[in-house]
């Protein structure tokens, strides 16, 4: 992991996930358009780049509401502050020291860091490919936020389980995901209280 083979820990996690995967423009088209509700669509955008002039191309990674960075992260935050996210992921989760691969252990504490809002462009690459492979319920009951972030706008979630969700999960998601999740609803016309929590919800991992 980072803190202990720091160049090898950060070339698989910022980089892991974009060698078996699709063109950028492909991922952004699907989950914009066909993935997109209809009530978001032209509102939620994606945004990815990479700087050739920069140590092993290292890049970053947005999404946008209204032209608006909601999310954000980039490789350079992983790099500079790994250590510090491991740090802190094992000591709110001790039982990932228990885990009995190292490759366990390094995805485990990679998806906790996800949770804290330490986002890579490898990390969006590995949640797109996990979405585009299973059921729309498998990804609103998975544990990777970014995997549920994609399935929270999708079309093909319709009212009725967006209510249930935020009646059932709120105060219990990813922080930063929370004001997705009530973009959503209101742009479909459902009222819930809690705003104002989704609106100070916001990620930690670029400043």
């Amino acid at each position: 992991m980072a803190g202990r083979d720091r160049d090898r820990g950060v070339s698989k996690r910022t980089e892991h996930g974009e060698a078996r995967m699709k063109s950028w423009n492909y991922v952004k088209k699907r989950l914009e358009s066909e993935f997109m509700a209809p009530s978001l669509r032209g509102r939620v955008t994606y945004f990815m780049t990479r700087y050739d002039h920069a140590h092993d191309k290292a890049g970053r990674v947005a999404v946008r509401v209204d032209g608006k960075e909601i999310l954000k992260g980039s490789d350079m935050s992983w790099w500079i502050r790994g250590t510090e996210y491991e740090k802190r992921v094992l000591e709110l989760f001790p039982e990932i020291r228990d885990l009995k691969s190292q490759k366990q252990r390094e995805e485990a504490v990679w998806n906790a860091a996800v949770d804290l809002g330490c986002i890579t462009r490898g990390d969006f690459y590995d949640a797109y490919d996990t979405f585009e492979n299973q059921s729309i319920d498998d990804s609103l009951n998975g544990k990777n936020g970014l995997v549920k972030l994609f399935a929270v706008l999708d079309r093909r979630v319709g009212k009725r389980r967006l209510k249930k969700l935020w009646d059932e999960q709120w105060g219990r998601e990813t922080v930063w995901l929370l004001p997705f999740l009530y973009l959503r609803l209101e742009a479909e016309g459902i009222m819930v209280p809690g705003k104002e929590s989704a609106d100070r919800a916001s990620p930690e991992g670029e400043r």
